[in-house]
């Protein structure tokens, strides 16, 4: 395991997309900044309409309740991988998704938390099933 980037949060709010880019310390995972998606409009938009993300990237879909919550590629343009996370942090499941593809993509169990990042980003850097994410900046309390 890793640390990368322990900080406080660093908040940059993006023009286009109203997004929040926090810069966290996740262990076990080498993404250095983080697109939050914590409303519904934000999380609905995910990663719509970008041509590419850089490798050290990805999108964090932070829900207010644990659930079964299904993703789609609907106009992404770039290959992705996504981890769902259980509220205790647990990598509850890791699939890839092709673009443009309206397949519904749905956890394993319930989730607080899914991260979107480049396709086989997971596996390049040893992330699996069953590995623990830690956040920082982010209030994990689970509401239910």
């Amino acid at each position: 395991m890793k640390v990368v980037n322990t900080a406080a949060a660093m908040y940059v709010i993006m023009m286009r997309y109203r997004f929040i880019v926090v810069l966290l310390a996740i262990v076990i995972m080498a993404v250095s900044f983080i697109i939050l998606a914590r409303t519904p409009e934000a999380r609905q938009l995910g990663l719509m309409y970008r041509q590419q993300l850089p490798e050290d990237m990805g999108m964090l879909f932070v829900f207010d309740t644990v659930g079964i919550y299904p993703f789609w590629m609907k106009n992404t343009h770039i290959p992705l991988s996504i981890a769902f996370i259980s509220a205790d942090g647990r990598v509850v499941d890791i699939q890839n998704m092709e673009p443009l593809s309206l397949t519904l993509h749905f956890p394993s169990q319930p989730i607080r938390f899914a991260l979107e990042v480049n396709r086989s980003w997971f596996t390049r850097h040893g992330v699996k099933v069953g590995d623990t994410v830690y956040i920082s900046g982010i209030n994990l309390g689970v509401r239910f």
